[in-house]
């Protein structure tokens, strides 16, 4: 089998997830094959990204094809994916935020569940009819693997009964183009890169 070269982009401040990102997207257009001549037939290389620019500008992704072009390609072994920081474009401020709910009004009915190993297996509507089946699947020899069986009374709200949730917080994301000197409170904040990505992929 031969080998391709690939050069891809991707923006996000973890170059790790920028790799997974572009091999999932690789495989939806090409397919799963191990040779589909894509990012996605390569494994990361163990170097960290090298640094061509400490700010993204306009000139840092032809550093970048300069870079690849003159020691890249020999550098890079068949099947590994190498990795370029072409510096911070923006950066991410991002924290949660506790989301108004309506009130809770939910209806729930008693069911008795016949649990096997800690999975439920059934559900009935007496603990008789659970206990009942219970005693069924003890006595079952294809049970052989079982190790702990038990009826567990439950609460299940009714379908169309109201709304459940009474609490939830949601991550609130924005993206600016400077490094914020003050942030709110339980603020998180990450640099965003640009990153080439290159390498020969199987094909």
């Amino acid at each position: 089998m031969g080998a391709t070269n690939f050069v891809e982009f991707w923006e996000g401040a973890d170059y790790k997830e920028g790799f997974r990102v572009l091999s999932r997207e690789a495989e939806l257009e090409e397919g799963y094959d191990p040779y589909n001549g894509t990012i996605s037939t390569t494994s990361l290389s163990w170097r960290e990204p090298k640094v061509i620019s400490a700010r993204y500008g306009a000139t840092s992704r032809e550093k970048a094809m300069r870079f690849v072009e003159k020691e890249g390609w020999e550098d890079a072994g068949k099947r590994y994916c190498e990795v370029l920081d072409l510096g911070v474009s923006g950066w991410e401020v991002s924290k949660f935020v506790k989301e108004k709910t309506k009130p809770c009004d939910v209806k729930y009915h008693v069911v008795y569940e016949v649990r096997v190993n800690g999975h439920v297996v059934s559900e009935h509507p007496t603990a008789a009819k659970a206990n009942e089946e219970a005693r069924r699947v003890v006595a079952d020899p294809r049970r052989a693997t079982c190790d702990e069986v038990e009826v567990r009374k439950s609460s299940v709200p009714v379908d169309g009964s109201g709304n459940a949730v009474v609490g939830r917080w949601v991550r609130e994301v924005r993206i600016q183009k400077s490094k914020p000197s003050r942030v709110a409170k339980g603020s998180t904040v990450r640099a965003i890169h640009k990153w080439c990505y290159y390498g020969w992929a199987a094909c």
